[in-house]
């Protein structure tokens, strides 16, 4: 009911959208991602939510990217929230905002997503300075910029691990 109730405020038609889900599932056409059936897969704040659920529904996914990116060896996650469009101050706004424990240890974990735009306005410092303020005393904190690997922009912040989609298959 709150996945219904998060689209319903996102705007989406819902019966539309189960409709098109149908039509996806009974159709022989395997190329299509489900995103791009329903000409959604450009939009950084549908692929943020279809993130979000992954994580949500699949930590190890989660656990994996960080274990492989950052070269660091969890072997345990807990997730405990996963926020889209985390309100910082003003008009800025994390992409995706993850806690969880690794390993029984706090962690915070900050996604940009980034499809067809670059970083703007040092958007990633910003973020970067406040998470590292905000979770000072979190153990473990990592940022990720993300991006399609046809999207050759890069985050300014040094601190932050450039990766494309890829990367989560």
């Amino acid at each position: 009911m709150g996945t219904v109730n998060n689209l319903e405020e996102s705007k989406v038609d819902v019966k539309k959208l189960e409709y098109l889900f149908n039509q996806f599932k009974n159709s022989n056409d395997s190329t299509l991602s489900f995103l791009e059936i329903i000409n959604m897969e450009r939009s950084e704040t549908a692929v943020s939510l279809m993130l979000k659920y992954l994580f949500e529904n699949d930590p190890e996914c989660l656990k994996k990217l960080i274990n492989i990116e950052c070269k660091k060896n969890f072997n345990e996650i807990e997730i405990e929230n996963v926020i889209t469009e985390y309100f910082i101050y003003e008009d800025k706004r994390i992409d995706i905002l993850i806690e969880a424990k690794m390993d029984n240890e706090n962690t915070v974990i900050v996604i940009e997503n980034k499809i067809d735009s670059s970083e703007h306005g040092d958007q990633c410092k910003k973020y970067f300075d406040y998470i590292e303020s905000r979770y000072s005393t979190t153990k473990h904190r990592y940022y990720f910029y993300l991006k399609p690997a046809s999207n050759l922009s890069k985050s300014n912040c040094d601190a932050i691990a450039q990766i494309s989609d890829n990367s989560l298959l």
